[in-house]
């Protein structure tokens, strides 16, 4: 797990910092049966971190990433080793035992950038979207050179060594968009759900391409190389709608997880039809290909508010809580 911390007596074991550097993101790896720290970090420079999200290989490596504010965020085998401003993000990737960096790198330009989601492909590379304001964002092989908003969605894939950006680029359009989630399958492509409020955000093959309300979900899987967008859709009704997390089957198929305020979300093959007090909890269930993701193929739900009562509660399920069993 990760997150951030401001106390100085954290509980540290096996640690790559055992020193708290002032308002640090932290590491933290519990045993199977929960009762046991394997082991437990921080993670910081002189000013504020906070680690947004996690994921873990096949070998037991936690790759995380968050933002930081600090010129001495600990940088080894970097893509970049300088921070650009504002705030920054960063990718570490903590070996197993969880005292050794591996990699660690900021990513990032003059402006106010946030990660909120990472994944790992089979080949140990690292996939971060979020948002930045900045106009002078890293891009490498891009399908979109230009922030077209405030801000704007990113999506930012690592060697497994951590010292190449493979690609980057911005992903939306002239209003506010923000990646929340991603997933990345079997060949490489990532797969980016969020939220948009851009009417011109890059619609391919969509299942709606049209903007419904004022903040719509967006689903976009990139190619593999990431410079091009394979599928892309929004969703949503004609309130606020946002997606919090993605996450893909072995045949393909994508799922979203996320929360409306929308009286005429989409549903299909639903649990729940109807919004019982806004928000409400959703999840929906797009095709695998090659009928194509976005399809809303399956179905789509609207959770009753007996299980998420207000915004304050759905919070809870933000940030990597989205999975499924062997049968989908």
């Amino acid at each position: 797990m990760t997150g951030k911390t401001n106390s100085s007596n954290f509980p540290t074991v096996n640690p790559y910092d055992p020193t708290y550097n002032g308002g640090d993101a932290f590491v933290t790896k519990f045993s199977p049966a929960g009762n046991t720290l394997v082991y437990s970090t921080y993670l910081g420079g002189s000013l504020e971190e906070r680690g947004y999200d996690i994921a873990v290989d096949g070998s037991g490596n936690a790759f995380v990433t968050g933002y930081t504010n600090s010129s001495n965020f600990p940088a080894v085998n970097a893509y970049d080793g300088t921070f650009n401003g504002i705030y920054d993000i960063f990718v570490t990737r903590f070996s197993s035992s969880g005292n050794t960096l591996e990699y660690s790198t900021y990513i990032g330009g003059s402006g106010l950038e946030e990660p909120y989601a990472i994944a790992v492909s089979g080949s140990g590379n690292a996939f971060v979207t979020g948002s930045t304001q900045s106009t002078d964002f890293p891009l490498v092989n891009a399908f979109d050179f230009a922030r077209n908003g405030v801000s704007e969605a990113f999506v930012s894939s690592l060697s497994a060594s951590g010292n190449t950006l493979l690609y980057s680029t911005y992903i939306g359009g002239i209003g506010g968009d923000d990646g929340w989630g991603i997933a990345v399958d079997g060949s490489g492509r990532a797969f980016v759900a969020g939220g948009t409020a851009s009417s011109d955000f890059p619609m391919v093959d969509p299942y709606d391409g049209t903007i419904n309300g004022g903040y719509d979900v967006f689903v976009a899987a990139i190619s593999a190389d990431g410079g091009s967008i394979v599928h892309s859709t929004f969703l949503g009704g004609n309130a606020t709608d946002a997606a919090w997390d993605i996450a893909l089957d072995g045949s393909g198929s994508a799922y979203i997880s996320g929360e409306t305020w929308s009286s005429d979300f989409p549903t299909l093959n639903a649990y729940d039809n109807s919004l019982s007090s806004a928000p409400d909890a959703f999840v929906a269930r797009f095709a695998a290909e090659p009928t194509a993701v976005p399809a809303l193929s399956e179905w789509a739900m609207i959770i009753l508010t007996l299980l998420v009562t207000s915004a304050a509660t759905v919070g809870v399920i933000r940030r990597r809580n989205l999975g499924f069993d062997s049968i989908g």
